[in-house]
């Protein structure tokens, strides 16, 4: 579609390297991760919602000028930035927000709380919040009380932090469009493995999943009990005893209980590889 665009607007298209100037031009990101723009003035409303719907657009009221050399390295258009060593970074969004006053009130209450000692971009309906120095940033108690007050669900990223390297780029673009395909509510603040979960699970296909539990799991699909107990056994990194304590069971009761599991399912979840295909059965 890009290359309609760039046809049908002629002169009026450009792809910046490092200078925006956006009292003239939308900026839109696709999803090759390249940054194109197009003058304001030659986009009917109704041309943008269709652009919009192809393409995320940058917010140029958040700072996106300011840090531009810092927002360009991690979209992987410049080199490493020397001045910088580490980073991490958040992602925010808020569901079914339709209202123009809303989405303004949010941004403004987003400014005032996040913009000073941070990188603040907006890139559509995601907020962007980058911080260069190893101090992490509340969130948590904020978007709870933005959350009750808006009465809105909301769904906010943490990353690790990252030593600034090539591999960066690629890291940031995973998690950001991860994130924005990302709509399960029941966590706040998800971190990477959600967001990888997440991706597993909407790549596969409903038949196959259901065949591979069935594969896996065996008779066991239909026991609350067992799932119960080898999902404990893993979420306590395979520590018998905490498990034990959790099922409110004695030890050697859930060791033969997951002596039993091994058996009749011949995956050994005692092995890291067999254990991790009982655990993604068990998450799909």
């Amino acid at each position: 579609m890009k290359e309609i665009l760039k046809s049908f607007y002629g002169p009026s298209y450009i792809e910046p390297s490092n200078n925006y100037d956006f009292n003239k031009y939308y900026y839109f990101l696709d999803k090759d991760y390249s940054i194109f723009g197009i003058e304001k003035e030659k986009l009917t409303e109704n041309e943008l919602k269709l652009i919009l719907s192809q393409f995320d657009l940058l917010g140029e009221d958040f700072g996106y000028e300011e840090n531009k050399n810092l927002v360009n390295f991690l979209f992987n258009r410049t080199p490493i930035l020397d001045n910088v060593k580490e980073l991490k970074y958040y992602f925010i969004k808020f569901l079914d927000v339709k209202e123009q006053e809303t989405i303004s009130q949010l941004d403004e209450l987003l400014r005032e709380l996040y913009l000073t000692n941070t990188h603040f971009v907006k890139l559509s309906n995601i907020y962007i919040i980058i911080v260069t120095k190893n101090k992490d940033i509340e969130m948590k108690n904020t978007l709870q009380s933005i959350e009750s007050d808006f009465l809105i669900p909301i769904i906010a990223f943490e990353s690790d932090l990252y030593t600034v390297n090539e591999y960066l780029p690629h890291c940031f673009m995973f998690d950001l469009y991860g994130f924005k395909k990302y709509n399960n509510t029941q966590k706040l603040i998800i971190d990477k493995t959600d967001l990888l979960r997440n991706c597993i699970l909407t790549t596969i296909d409903d038949q196959v999943r259901k065949d591979f539990k069935t594969y896996v799991l065996k008779n066991y699909l239909n026991d609350p009990e067992m799932m119960n107990i080898i999902s404990t056994y893993f979420d306590t990194n395979f520590n018998l005893s905490l498990a034990a304590k959790k099922c409110y069971m004695h030890r050697n009761t859930l060791i033969n209980k997951i002596d039993r599991f091994i058996s009749d399912t011949n995956f050994n979840i005692r092995d890291y590889k067999e254990a991790m295909l009982v655990y993604l059965a068990l998450i799909i």
